[in-house]
């Protein structure tokens, strides 16, 4: 139970970054995944991933202030309720530190966010666009190096250049559904607030997640300023 327990709680802190609300999912058996495009990153998918850094270009990097609340639907029925703070650095790379956490995982305190950076996908996944519907554009993701992760679906919101949710099939039969929802915050697209629903076997849960407190750091050719955002001032 202890080893399962940590493993659950790994998976939610290296996906704080999107979540979704309500009903759990029973696991099943995932399905078999369809084949990797020949391309690592076919041209339309590369065109998604570039209108996604370019929203955020001038932007180097930035802390913020994260709580995240866990409800376990399967025992032990625990409740944790995780306080840290975060940083990202251009090019993708975030990093979390947990100041609050169960003492089943006190090993895990600090973590890493990379899952759900797209800045980072072409080096992990190959990615190809399966679907379009207006402003939404559905991403399909496959692992370079085949791991646990049968396939992932990424939604973007062209409109805003952001990820609005992603959902993770595991070999094991694990599903990971997340949705995300962000602000502009000085002119930039940031998470907000975020829900989840796993459902790994053996294990239900949901979580939600809030970011606050925002500093950011701009490209120097970008207008000088204060650049703090409040707790809870998008």
């Amino acid at each position: 139970m202890s080893r399962g327990w940590l493993r659950f709680f790994v998976l939610v802190a290296a996906l704080v970054g999107t979540l979704l609300p309500a009903q759990a999912i029973t696991p099943t058996p995932a399905p078999p995944a369809s084949a990797a495009p020949a391309d690592p990153v076919t041209p339309e998918a590369a065109r998604v991933l570039a209108l996604l850094a370019a929203r955020n270009a001038a932007l180097e990097g930035y802390s913020f202030e994260l709580r995240v609340k866990i409800a376990m639907h399967t025992f032990p029925w625990l409740q944790p309720y995780l306080i840290g703070n975060g940083t990202y650095e251009r090019p993708g790379r975030y990093t979390i530190a947990f100041r609050q956490v169960p003492s089943l995982a006190k090993n895990y305190q600090k973590v890493t966010g990379e899952m759900l950076d797209p800045a980072s996908w072409p080096q992990k996944y190959a990615v190809a666009v399966v679907g379009e519907d207006g402003n939404s554009v559905q991403l399909l993701l496959h692992e370079r190096i085949k791991g646990e992760i049968t396939e992932a679906r990424a939604t973007i919101d062209t409109s805003t250049g952001s990820v609005t949710r992603m959902r993770f099939r595991y070999e094991h039969g694990g599903v990971i559904d997340i949705v995300q929802h962000t602000a502009v915050v000085q002119g930039f697209v940031l998470p907000l607030s975020q829900e989840a629903e796993i459902a790994m076997p053996g294990i239900k849960a949901t979580a939600h997640a809030t970011f606050s407190g925002y500093r950011l750091s701009i490209d120097s050719a970008a207008p000088a300023g204060d650049h703090v955002v409040r707790s809870g001032a998008p």
